[in-house]
């Protein structure tokens, strides 16, 4: 603290500014919202009731109040600001603004502005923050560890995510960087996760996908994913799919977000070379969406206890064995003779991206060919709109 204020004044000036800062928010933050703090997901600790349709989504409204902002640099621990030579205030680091935002903001700002942390867990997204600009205008914030990447190769990174345009992967609007870390500055989405969706408190965040919900969700990430793999043409992976990772964009699908930057641990969605090897590629990106495929198809979520089977995929491989038991699929899914057909389907297309032989899963390309084979052109779902 002794570092950024040099006088009394100033330390009560500042703490006088985040008390009127705190004040604020908590006056417009008491509207009715739904809460979703259980998951690792950024997008829907701050969302309206969902605004999804009746034809995807049966939910019920919850309520949550925020009472517990602070400023970014607070609650993000960022050492933001240095004494120059005439003794006032600098930022150390650069910000990167690579799209042009609703509401122009600068780094101080940013780093005043009042913020939420995102996540309650070890394994979540603890170092995710929600952040509300002027007018009201919101977007996530994420923070990485630098480790022991150096300018030129993080710099290089972030702006090749920069430059992603696609309406199935979610926009990095900046970053800031400097010597000790870096943030990355997200788009923001109000309905929330699909591990929210899926796996959130029943009554206040879980939400009911239906089999059409489903399938836009997968045949939007699955296409995200063949823009990041041809783009890069191998040179980079996600390296991060799982369903707390996955958004609905406007028209309803799913939309791919947190770009792997620098090294992550392993999660459930990993193929065994990940944990072997400590490095991500394509070929694991497809093993993470077939586990995804599953996880939409059965309802349950990897990271929960498969009783007796070691894995979630052993679990889905031991149920799918039985094809007349349709133990595998989500209950609530298989009301429609043709629905189950489909899952059957897109069943044998998630099998084939958990190969455990890199070399023997499909290329993203072909899964998303495969899927709008089954879905689409057999027409084995009535009133699916194409893409």
């Amino acid at each position: 603290m002794s570092r950024i204020y040099d006088n009394w004044d100033r330390l009560v000036a500042a703490v006088l500014r985040r008390e009127l800062i705190w004040k604020i928010c908590h006056d417009h933050s008491r509207t009715p919202s739904v809460i979703s703090s259980v998951s690792s997901d950024f997008g829907s600790s701050f969302s309206l009731t969902s605004p999804l349709s009746s034809t995807f989504v049966d939910a019920e409204d919850g309520v949550f109040m925020f009472d517990n902002y602070l400023p970014l640099q607070i609650s993000a621990n960022i050492k933001a600001s240095v004494r120059s030579e005439e003794g006032k205030e600098e930022p150390r680091g650069q910000l990167v603004l690579i799209r042009v935002s609703p509401v122009e903001f600068g780094l101080q700002e940013l780093l005043m502005a009042p913020s939420i942390a995102l996540g309650d867990k070890v394994e979540t997204f603890r170092n995710a923050y929600l952040v509300r600009l002027r007018e009201d205008f919101m977007i996530v914030v994420k923070r990485f560890s630098r480790g022991k990447f150096t300018d030129d190769v993080l710099e290089e990174k972030l702006k090749m995510i920069g430059s992603i345009k696609h309406e199935n992967v979610v926009k990095m609007m900046g970053y800031y960087l400097n010597e000790d870390e870096c943030l990355a500055i997200l788009e923001y989405f109000p309905q929330g996760s699909l591990e929210t969706m899926l796996h959130g408190e029943k009554g206040k965040n879980r939400v009911h996908l239906n089999w059409e919900a489903r399938v836009r969700i997968a045949t939007g990430a699955a296409k995200g994913l063949v823009h990041l793999h041809r783009k890069w043409r191998g040179k980079f992976a996600h390296g991060n799919i799982k369903a707390s990772n996955i958004f609905l964009n406007s028209d309803q699908y799913g939309c791919i977000s947190d770009i792997t930057i620098a090294t992550s641990p392993t999660s459930n969605y990993d193929p065994p070379e990940v944990s072997l090897m400590k490095k991500t590629s394509q070929a694991s990106d497809i093993y993470s969406f077939g586990v995804l495929l599953i996880e939409l198809l059965s309802g349950r979520s990897p990271l929960h206890s498969t009783g007796r089977h070691q894995t979630f995929i052993d679990w889905a491989l031991h149920h799918a064995r039985d094809e007349w038991t349709s133990l595998v699929f989500d209950k609530k899914l298989l009301k429609d003779h043709l629905v189950k057909q489909a899952m059957w389907k897109i069943l044998a297309v998630a099998l084939s991206c958990v190969e455990k032989i890199p070399e023997e899963r499909p290329t993203m390309a072909e899964v998303v060919d495969m899927l709008e084979y089954h879905i689409f052109k057999q027409n084995l779902v009535s009133g699916i709109i194409r893409m």
